[in-house]
């Protein structure tokens, strides 16, 4: 007589949890916001849907609470490198919007520039796959803050939302000015064929400059934040 064949359990098979890095091409994007590729037709879609939910939240005409207002103060002293994400991003929107607006915005940003004696000239945007562009559109802003706020206080314009206050002015030269350790990196890089030789010690010069950045206190705490937080 057969002995009964031993029934098999069946083997519970390991469930593998797979998680997925936000790589970026640029370095200088986890200093300014997350750090997600899109093309540029992505990201116009993505700032077009901000656009609009901006827009409903202004017809709302939302009051913030005593109470609200010390939760949303409690919300930036946790994450103060939001409020760099924040300026970016702002004016990344705003560029945007002066280069999409062909029949009103544009044509205002022009005549301003003329009123200034200032080229005719547009406002470069950060591109997730453009090396150092969040850093030549920081530039380009603080070096036509005049322009810039000019057309935001325009109420005609509907730029208001994107007008920024002083110590928004200072967030973005000081982001700017830590950028440009990168952007001369690169231009570093590209003017010759990189080896090891030359690669790992400027390698380290960057990354020692970043660290001297996070703990020296003439920064901002959202900047010195946004540096050691990466």
């Amino acid at each position: 007589m057969n002995p009964k064949k031993a029934k098999k359990k069946p083997t519970d098979r390991p469930v593998i949890a797979s998680s997925t890095a936000s790589l970026s091409p640029r370095p200088e994007l986890v200093l300014s916001r997350r750090a997600v590729v899109h093309t540029e037709e992505e990201e116009n879609a993505l700032y077009e849907d901000n656009d609009n939910n901006d827009d409903a939240d202004a017809d709302n005409n939302i009051v913030l609470s005593a109470e609200d207002e010390a939760d949303e103060t409690a919300e930036d002293e946790l994450v103060p490198s939001q409020k760099v994400q924040d300026q970016s991003a702002m004016v990344h929107k705003l560029a945007y919007k002066i280069i999409h607006s062909t029949n009103i915005v544009l044509p205002a940003w022009h005549g301003i520039q003329r009123d200034l004696s200032e080229p005719q000239t547009l406002m470069p945007r950060d591109v997730a796959t453009w090396w150092n562009s969040t850093f030549d559109m920081l530039n380009y802003a603080l070096e036509h803050r005049e322009a810039v706020d000019a057309i935001t206080q325009r109420r005609d314009l509907g730029l208001r939302k994107y007008e920024l206050e002083d110590n928004e002015w200072v967030i973005l030269q000081q982001l700017r000015d830590i950028l440009k350790i990168l952007k001369d990196a690169t231009l570093y890089f590209s003017h010759a064929t990189p080896n090891l030789a030359t690669v790992i010690p400027a390698m380290d010069h960057v990354n020692k400059t970043l660290t001297s950045f996070s703990r020296n206190k003439k920064y901002l705490p959202s900047i010195r934040s946004a540096v050691s937080a990466h």
